[in-house]
């Protein structure tokens, strides 16, 4: 298992405080900042983002305070992000889609 540079805390914190009303998806920088973009961002530019997880539809509760307290939400998400770390650091690949 590779060293994963993001910490549930930090998907949880990013969540917490992303804005549920834009389609939106949570990405992986490729020096392992966990980010939530717009939809928008992470398809114009996938080339800036080792790991791109589904997208989260505007008005679906899977982003802000609600969705940051919801623990099979987080534990879904951040096992998808982690499998998906581990395939871009073991191909070089970027923009691993994670769901």
């Amino acid at each position: 298992m590779s060293d994963i540079p993001f910490t549930k805390q930090e998907l949880i914190d990013v969540i917490a405080s992303a804005d549920d009303t834009i389609d939106s998806s949570v990405v992986v920088t490729k020096d392992g900042q966990v980010l939530v973009v717009s939809l928008d961002e992470a398809q114009a530019n996938p080339e800036n983002y080792a790991v791109r997880h589904e997208t989260f539809d505007a008005g679906n509760d899977f982003l802000g305070s609600n969705a940051s307290e919801d623990p099979v939400h987080i534990e879904r998400t951040f096992s998808s992000l982690v499998y998906a770390w581990e395939k871009h650091k073991a191909t070089g690949q970027s923009s691993v889609y994670a769901d």
